[in-house]
């Protein structure tokens, strides 16, 4: 899950026309809102604007893309950080009760991370009207609609994980999500701020807990306060060094300061731990293109649209191909 400030002017970028650019002269402007969507994930995706940090309508936007994606829990769940890469957190008792459905919540979120959203979609469908009130399912499964570009039901499924866990932050940086994509940047703001007041509790709560860390940093992020989000993810990284989104979020984080060694540095760690994170071949892309390293700047946007070519983000992938080769 990665997030976009929200401004005036082209806010959708499914409407918006790709930005003209020529490579290097002319650089992608991170103020530019139709070089960004999205998260984002979380990002964990938690994402989607490409260029992190959601503020008020009234700050200009870095360029953008969307998001990745944090696993979901609930904060009475979480006891642990988690073990694995871009593996889903415990889930509420009704999904660890039935090793089916979380094995179907594990393949899911490695197909969103790798924006698989079909497969992930197939993995989610048998379980989505026979667990209304599970928060997981219900996060699950609006993150395939936020991709898949159906926001208003994204909105009403995360109503429902919400009403099943309120003290759970994940569900309220998805809705953040959604309404940004909506063009609703009030309600987007209002759903972050939850999001951070929730994790900042579970994390004084549960101090070992490395995803209460990760979400916070996460809705840190959206709201623009980098530093602190940067934090935060070097916090749930020291808890568990085995999860690449901390180390991705990390990296928009650092892109949208402009910092782009840094950013490259973070980036390149959560490919090496998970090389299927397709926005981070994005995020990285974009930063060797600041950075004048054309090659790589185009092997990694050659590698990201073979992977997500149905992204908002690809709209701005391919423009700036199209003006390089």
């Amino acid at each position: 899950m990665a997030f976009a400030r929200v401004s005036d002017g082209c806010q959708s970028p499914r409407r918006c026309p790709p930005p003209a650019l020529s490579w290097p002269d002319r650089r992608t402007d991170m103020s530019d809102p139709r070089s960004r969507s999205f998260t984002a994930a979380l990002a964990l995706a938690l994402a989607w604007g490409a260029w992190a940090g959601v503020a008020t309508a009234q700050q200009k936007p870095p360029a953008g893309a969307s998001r990745p994606q944090p696993p979901p829990q609930s904060s009475s769940q979480q006891q642990k950080p988690p073990q694995n890469a871009g593996r889903q957190q415990k889930k509420p008792a009704s999904s660890e009760e039935d090793p089916r459905l979380q094995r179907a919540l594990e393949r899911a979120e490695r197909h969103l991370l790798a924006y698989a959203t079909a497969d992930a979609r197939r993995a989610l469908e048998p379980f989505v009207d026979r667990r209304p009130a599970d928060p997981a399912v219900q996060t699950a499964f609006a993150r395939v609609l936020l991709q898949e570009g159906a926001y208003e039901e994204a909105v009403e499924r995360l109503e429902q994980a919400i009403a099943g866990d309120r003290r759970n932050p994940e569900p309220y940086l998805y809705l953040g999500e959604a309404y940004q994509r909506l063009e609703r940047p009030g309600p987007a703001r209002q759903a972050f701020t939850q999001a951070k007041n929730r994790a900042a509790r579970l994390s004084e709560a549960e101090p070992q807990n490395a995803r209460a860390f990760y979400w916070l940093g996460a809705a840190q992020l959206a709201l623009g306060e980098h530093d602190a989000a940067l934090a935060s993810f070097e916090q749930a990284r020291a808890l568990d060094p085995s999860d690449p989104l901390p180390s991705f979020y990390a990296g928009t984080a650092y892109s949208a300061q402009q910092r782009w060694q840094q950013a490259v540095a973070q980036l390149d760690q959560a490919l090496a731990q998970n090389p299927a994170i397709a926005l981070a071949y994005f995020f990285r892309g974009m930063a060797y293109g600041r950075l004048q390293r054309k090659a790589e700047m185009v092997r990694d946007l050659d590698r990201f649209l073979a992977m997500a070519p149905q992204a908002p983000e690809a709209e701005v992938a391919r423009s700036i191909l199209a003006t390089v080769r």
